[in-house]
C-alpha cells in the first residue's frame, strides 16, 4: 500500500496514467471502427509541419499549462479595477474628497507595489529552474530569500513612504483638509505592504512551480473575493475607517491563505 501511495504521487504519475487511457480509449475505437489499431501512434509530415494524435494532445496541453499560469495575471488586472470600483462605492457617501484621497493614496501605494512585483518576478525563473531541477535544498533557499526580501521591501516602503506622506501628497492636493485624509489613507493602506510582499511573492512561486490554482486563488482573493467580503464587512463595523482599512485586512487575510497553500505544498514537495 506504500509503494502503491508513493507512485500516485509522483509528479509524473497523473499526466502519464492520463496519457495510457487516451491511448486505450484510442486503440480500442481504432478496433471497433475497423481501422489499424495503432493509429495513435501515427506522425506524419505535411509541409514541414507535425500532425497526429500525439502531436494534437502535445499542443493542447501546452496550451491549457500556458492559461493556468498565465491567466492569473490577467485575474490580477482585472481585480485591481473591482477593488477600486468597490472601494469608491463605499466611499461615497462620505463626499468626493474622500473618493479623491483615496485615489491619491492608491497612486502613491504604486510606488511601492511595483518596486515588489519587480523583486517578485526576478525570482521567479530562479524558483522554476530549481524545481525543475529537483534542487530542494536550493529551492527552500530561494523561496526563504524571496519571502524575507519581499516582506523587508514592502515594510522599508512603508515606512519611508508613510514619512514622506505629506510631501508625496501635496504634490497632487493644495487643499488642507483634502490633504489629511489622504495622508490618514495612505499610512493605514501602507501597514498592509508587508502584507501584500507574502502574497506577490507566493503568486510568483505558484507560477513557477506550475501550481495554476494556488496562483488563482491569490489573484482571486486579495482585491476581489476577500477584499469584497471585508470592506462590505468593515465599512458596515466602522464606517469610514472600515472602508480604509478594508485593503490592509484583506491583504493580511490573503497573506495567511497564501502561507496555508505554500505550506501545505511544501510538506507534501519535500516528503518525497
Amino acid at each position: 500500500m506504500s509503494k502503491f501511495k508513493k507512485l500516485v504521487s509522483q509528479p509524473l504519475f497523473l499526466p502519464i496514467f492520463c496519457m495510457i487511457l487516451v491511448m486505450a480509449v484510442n486503440i480500442i475505437y481504432d478496433v471497433m471502427a475497423g481501422n489499424f489499431a495503432f493509429n495513435f501512434f501515427t506522425i506524419s509530415i505535411r509541409n514541414g509541419v507535425l500532425y497526429g494524435r500525439i502531436i494534437d494532445i502535445l499542443n493542447r496541453g501546452s496550451e491549457i499549462a500556458v492559461l493556468a499560469i498565465g491567466i492569473p495575471a490577467s485575474v490580477t488586472n482585472f481585480m485591481q479595477s473591482i477593488g477600486v470600483t468597490l472601494t469608491n462605492r463605499f466611499l461615497q457617501p462620505y463626499g468626493t474628497d474622500k473618493v479623491a484621497a483615496m485615489g491619491i493614496a492608491l497612486k502613491i501605494i504604486m510606488i511601492s507595489v511595483l518596486v515588489m512585483v519587480g523583486f517578485a518576478f526576478g525570482g521567479q525563473p530562479l524558483v522554476g529552474y530549481n524545481y525543475g531541477a529537483k534542487n530542494k535544498k536550493r529551492l527552500s533557499e530561494t523561496i526563504r530569500f524571496a519571502f524575507l526580501l519581499e516582506v523587508l521591501t514592502g515594510a522599508g516602503m512603508a515606512v519611508v513612504l508613510g514619512a514622506a506622506a505629506p510631501l508625496l501628497v501635496g504634490l497632487f492636493l493644495k487643499e488642507a483638509d483634502v490633504i489629511a485624509v489622504a495622508q490618514q489613507i495612505l499610512r493605514v493602506q501602507l501597514i498592509g505592504m508587508p502584507f501584500v510582499g507574502i502574497v506577490l511573492a507566493s503568486t510568483c512561486i505558484f507560477q513557477a512551480i506550475g501550481n495554476g490554482a494556488g496562483a488563482m486563488i491569490l489573484s482571486a482573493g486579495r482585491q476581489g473575493v476577500i477584499f469584497a467580503i471585508v470592506i462590505f464587512c468593515a465599512s458596515k463595523l466602522a464606517g469610514f475607517s472600515g472602508v480604509i482599512a478594508s485593503q490592509p485586512v484583506s491583504d493580511f487575510l490573503t497573506a495567511l491563505v497564501a502561507v496555508m497553500i505554500l505550506l501545505q505544498w511544501k510538506k507534501k514537495e519535500f516528503a518525497k
